[in-house]
């Protein structure tokens, strides 16, 4: 019993910081929808934050529906 709960208090971190992460990504890439240069700069940093946004929100995800990875 105190594994579920364990597992789901750190399922919805891991959903919860990957939401945050996410929201951050738009904030900055509507913030810099005028200049496509810094944009294309900054192309390889939103690609890599993704990747691991999708990692953070799987991993959540498979806590809290108790997946067999998240044993």
């Amino acid at each position: 019993m105190v594994q579920d709960k364990h597992r789901k208090i750190l399922g919805n971190i891991f959903f919860g910081l990957g939401v945050i992460i996410i929201a951050l990504l738009l904030i900055t890439l509507l913030n810099n929808t005028g200049s496509t240069e810094e944009a294309q700069k900054n192309s390889q940093i939103y690609i890599s934050m993704l990747i691991s946004v999708s990692i953070f929100m799987t991993c959540g995800l498979a806590l809290l529906s108790n997946h067999q990875l998240a044993y």
